[in-house]
C-alpha cells in the first residue's frame, strides 16, 4: 500500500493506513541513506534517565582485591616464575 504526503499547515504528514495498528502515541523518525523513513516508537534512554539511575545501585566491587604488600612480596616471585610478569619491576 502507498501513501502520499499531505500538507497540513506548515508540516507534510504520512497518513497511516487503517491496518497498521500503532502501539505508541509518539515515533521518531529516521531517513537512512535509501531515502526510506523509519519510525520507532519513543522510548525513554534509561542511560539518560535520572529517575531510572535513582532507582539503581551502579556500585561495583572488583571480582579480585588488590595485593597488600606482604602478599604481593609472596606471590610476585611466583609469577615471574611463571613468565606472566617479566616486564614488570
Amino acid at each position: 500500500m502507498s501513501v502520499q504526503l499531505k500538507q497540513v499547515g506548515s508540516e507534510r504528514i504520512l497518513p497511516v493506513p487503517s491496518h497498521i495498528k500503532p502501539r505508541a502515541s509518539e515515533y521518531e523518525v529516521y531517513q537512512n541513506r535509501d531515502d526510506q523513513l523509519i519510525y520507532t516508537p519513543k522510548t525513554v534512554n534509561i542511560f539518560l534517565d535520572d529517575a531510572f539511575a535513582a532507582m539503581h545501585d551502579f556500585t561495583q566491587t572488583e571480582a579480585v582485591s588488590h595485593f597488600n604488600q606482604r602478599e604481593w612480596r609472596v606471590i610476585r616471585p611466583k609469577i615471574i616464575a611463571w613468565g606472566r610478569l617479566d616486564c614488570m619491576d
